[in-house]
């Protein structure tokens, strides 16, 4: 298999991943009629959390436990191996695990807010 065939995989995985967020803020927006300065807290927050800017690394270790609980770091990791080559912290399977747990716990909890 082609390295872009994963690529297209890959990227199905971190796109289910982010649905509760976007659950989430269909719930904000439903209950406040308004959520985008919401929408960019949660997005730059994640963002820097998961490593997009800088490496996890870095940040302090208060808040870096924060990256290993959302779905944005392993998907990021895992794009980076792939498009650059970069090494990846955890082998590969187990960062495919984590993003299929997110989907597994994150989905259901984002679905049950929008709904309700």
């Amino acid at each position: 298999m082609s390295k872009s065939k994963y690529m297209i995989l890959l990227a199905s995985g971190p796109v289910v991943a982010f649905m509760p967020f976007a659950f989430i803020l269909v719930a904000l927006v439903m209950a406040f009629k308004q959520a985008s300065s919401a929408a960019q807290f949660i997005v730059v927050g994640i963002a820097i959390v998961g490593g997009l800017y800088f490496p996890v690394a870095v940040l302090p270790g208060w808040i870096r436990w924060t990256s290993e609980v959302q779905p944005f770091t392993p998907a990021t990791d895992l794009l980076r191996h792939l498009l650059v080559d970069t090494p990846l912290v955890h082998p590969a399977v187990v960062e495919l695990l984590k993003l299929v747990g997110f989907i597994i716990v994150l989905l259901p909890f984002g679905a049950v807010l929008a709904v309700a």
